[in-house]
């Protein structure tokens, strides 16, 4: 095995290759390719001033992290988001799924208010018109209405679970809460409003799974069916 510099010629991205091998696999766009070909797309004289445009390498990338993601492989799709933000550290899209990554990955009952709220405050420190607050907040919703998910269909808590997932549930809710505060559109909003009744109403009625003999009721049960009747009642007149 000889491992050589090489260059996909589909998506143009720098690769490394076996120069013994007759196809390989190009971890950007995914493709397979003939070493050879890929060997002799790298070999071009050059001269002079030159800038190199690297944004479809990035594009692509970005493309087999998303579609990771999208397959909750969360471990492979945070090491695709890092290649990304080596090229390009301020890839917005790539910060907040690569942020939602080392969430989704951490054991469940350790995670708190402050590692939902990352998911927002990076996009807070870009100065972004509405469309494109919008559009990262819309990414950032989708996250964490992954972690959502965990909590909702946890499979059979310990009775000491409960509490905690009760607890973290809450911060999700409050954090959805500040989305649905940050978001233009109406498309976002009721998303958000949905999210936070269907956790409301989980923390306000639900009784331990492990045993529904023994029922054990959030202390933020109250404040839980208050905002159940209020975001209810902003879905039900638009």
């Amino acid at each position: 095995m000889k491992i050589i510099a090489a260059k996909c010629p589909n998506c143009g991205a720098d690769i490394e290759v076996d120069q013994y091998s007759d196809k390989t696999r190009c971890e950007y766009c995914n493709s397979t390719i003939i070493v050879e070909d890929a060997i002799a797309c790298s070999k071009v004289d050059i001269s002079g001033n030159i800038t190199i445009d690297n944004s479809k390498e990035i594009e692509m990338l970005l493309k087999n992290a998303n579609r990771l993601f999208d397959s909750h492989d969360y471990k492979n799709a945070y090491i695709k988001y890092d290649k990304v933000l080596d090229a390009n550290p301020d890839d917005l899209e790539a910060i907040i799924k690569s942020e939602g990554c080392r969430l989704l990955q951490m054991p469940a009952l350790e995670v708190d208010y402050n590692d939902f709220i990352k998911i927002i405050d990076c996009i807070d420190d870009y100065e972004l018109d509405e469309e494109d607050n919008d559009y990262y907040y819309g990414i950032a919703l989708d996250v964490l209405s992954d972690s959502a998910v965990v909590y909702l269909t946890y499979d059979r808590p310990l009775r000491t679970e409960v509490y905690k997932i009760y607890k973290i549930l809450w911060d999700l809710e409050e954090v959805f809460e500040e989305l649905f505060d940050n978001v233009h559109s109406e498309k976002l909003e009721k998303k958000c409003a949905r999210r936070i009744v269907k956790i409301c109403e989980y923390i306000s009625t639900s009784r331990t799974p492990a045993d529904s003999l023994f029922p054990c009721p959030s202390p933020n049960a109250k404040e839980a069916r208050k905002q159940f009747e209020k975001y209810s009642e902003y879905l039900d007149e638009n």
